[in-house]
């Protein structure tokens, strides 16, 4: 036998099987981490409802301590699908936020999903968990606090250098509030507010932030009102709208009773809507048709 051959042939099948190691190294197993994250509200906690008792408009019957709040962490995996990955909440908080301290696979996408309601406070089933935040059923949607939510999401690929995250969380709702500056009426006993030929809606998905359902509920009537900047203005409706982006109600008509047994009605048109603000209609309701002066605020 050849030596120097038979050396040669060992020397190259090592390199070969050395070569090939290489090619195909080891996965690693997934690492998973803690991630932290914030939940703050924008802007004052404030609840809402048809009863004016304040100069802005709405009530406040339920207090900020009394927010329940969910963060749901969504998987991204093949064709976008979502995968829930883990479902967290709390009752009775604070308006002053929330956070949460999940686990994480470091690698991988994830969308979070935040939201901060005064309403549903049980704990929600395992086997409900994936869907409950894509179908939030909304009921008597204007001016009901059960019903009052906040909402963020966020979509972020976790390393070590990405675990914490800061979510802030906004209603999906625009607000109209209508102010009468030439008021000396006897006391009101009642106002309507009709809504019929404009859409409504009655279910939320909070992973797409859109509402959809058209809502039954077209007519709201409230029942307390008290003065509000001045003794010769009131405000005379103050009512939340789910909208999807910016958009107009039109022919809305609001018919106000008083204790003597006489009413008086205006319908307005174009009025202009935009999520997390607040739009003003002020000026002489009573004195129609004099216009009212329109402004849209972020408040």
């Amino acid at each position: 036998m050849n030596i120097k051959h038979s050396l040669y042939g060992l020397l190259c099948g090592t390199l070969m099987l050395a070569s090939c190691s290489s090619d195909e190294p080891t996965a690693p197993s997934a690492q998973k981490v803690e991630a932290s994250f914030s939940l703050n509200i924008a802007g004052e906690v404030a609840t809402r409802a048809g009863n004016i008792d304040s100069s802005r408009g709405g009530a406040q019957n339920l207090g900020a301590e009394n927010l329940n709040y969910i963060l749901a962490l969504y998987e991204v995996g093949e064709n976008d699908a979502l995968i829930l990955s883990d479902f967290c909440q709390v009752s009775d908080r604070d308006g002053d936020g929330e956070r949460f301290s999940p686990m994480v696979t470091l690698g991988k996408t994830y969308m979070m999903v935040a939201l901060a309601h005064f309403g549903d406070k049980r704990n929600i089933a395992d086997a409900d968990k994936a869907d409950y935040l894509k179908t939030m059923q909304i009921e008597n949607i204007i001016n009901s606090e059960a019903e009052d939510f906040y909402v963020a999401t966020k979509t972020a690929r976790f390393t070590v250098d990405n675990l914490q995250h800061a979510l802030t969380l906004k209603r999906p709702y625009a607000k109209l509030r209508i102010v009468a500056t030439d008021w000396n009426q006897s006391a009101i006993q009642g106002v309507t507010v009709d809504y019929s030929a404009n859409t409504l809606f009655s279910q939320f998905n909070a992973l797409t932030n859109q509402f959809s359902s058209d809502s039954a509920t077209k007519t709201i009537t409230s029942s307390q009102y008290n003065t509000s900047d001045a003794a010769t203005a009131k405000t005379i409706v103050a009512d939340y709208f789910p909208v999807n982006a910016d958009t107009y109600l039109s022919d809305v008509k609001v018919t106000v009773k008083f204790e003597n047994g006489s009413t008086f009605s205006r319908t307005f048109n174009n009025i202009p809507l935009q999520r997390n603000a607040l739009t003003t209609l002020s000026g002489a309701f009573f004195s129609s048709p004099s216009p009212l002066k329109c402004d849209v605020t972020n408040d």
